[in-house]
């Protein structure tokens, strides 16, 4: 609306606004199928479908049809070795 009255510089304010604050909420309104779940953690079936009750119980986990979707936020993600040792080797060499 603001740019067909000729105010594209808020409407410009505005996207960048609402874009920071997707971006930082992404993680909290982003559900994951289970087998994304285990790419993202490298955690097992078995340790998601233990903590889906819960999860679900608190709106951090749903099922639709046969499918069980985790929020995002809930997931631990996968440990980055490569990046630590890399950070290490920073550490080391100040």
């Amino acid at each position: 609306m603001l740019r067909t009255r000729g105010h594209e510089h808020d409407a410009r304010i505005i996207d960048d606004i609402t874009g920071e604050v997707s971006g930082a909420a992404e993680e909290y309104l982003r559900f994951l199928s289970e087998g994304d779940a285990r790419l993202r953690t490298s955690k097992s079936v078995e340790w998601l479908r233990i903590r889906f009750p819960v999860w679900m119980e608190q709106g951090h986990a749903k099922k639709i049809g046969n499918v069980r979707y985790y929020r995002m936020v809930v997931l631990p993600p996968r440990a980055n070795v490569s990046a630590a040792r890399e950070e290490g080797r920073r550490a080391g060499a100040a």
